[in-house]
């Protein structure tokens, strides 16, 4: 049997230097940076935009829906997202039972100035520090007392007042 045998020829491959201008081929590529990601947190002018929306207690990247009751990420696309909460069903039906809620200034009168408020609490801590009983009579008796001041024609202390005063201390 004859062996075949062949010359073994060396492949040399040009090493080329660093400073031939930076074309080198035996170079790795360089890694692709990560891509930062940013972000949106909530500002201030989202309130003025979108009045249900407030800012979260979970943090900067949530937004606190007074309607619905909930929190909405707003991560991702700022006010993309609270506009997207804003279009949801579960929105939509808050807002729509919200309509139908009376305002809360309506079970208030209208005309509560600081002198009846403070006349008020005055007698109410009156009765309280004596231990009198409480009654819902006081308001006409001043009324009769003080025909002249204005103040006292305005004071109505119902027996509901002197518990809410009363649970306060």
């Amino acid at each position: 049997m004859r062996y075949l045998v062949r010359p073994i020829t060396l492949l040399i491959i040009p090493v080329h230097n660093v400073n031939n201008g930076g074309n080198d081929v035996c170079k790795t590529p360089p890694k692709p940076r990560k891509r930062v990601k940013y972000d949106q947190k909530y500002k201030l002018e989202y309130r003025d935009e979108f009045r249900c929306m407030c800012k979260s207690t979970l943090g900067d990247t949530f937004a606190f829906c007074n309607l619905c009751r909930c929190d909405v990420n707003i991560a991702h696309g700022g006010r993309y997202d609270i506009w997207k909460h804003c279009t949801t069903q579960k929105h939509l039906n808050a807002v729509s039972a919200t309509k139908f809620q009376p305002s809360v200034s309506s079970f208030v009168g209208t005309d509560r100035s600081a002198g009846v408020t403070c006349s008020e609490l005055l007698f109410t801590s009156f009765l309280v520090e004596r231990n009198i009983p409480l009654s819902d009579h006081a308001g006409p008796i001043f009324r009769k007392m003080f025909p002249d001041s204005d103040a006292t024609w305005r004071i109505a202390l119902p027996w509901r007042r002197y518990l809410r005063a009363l649970t306060a201390f």
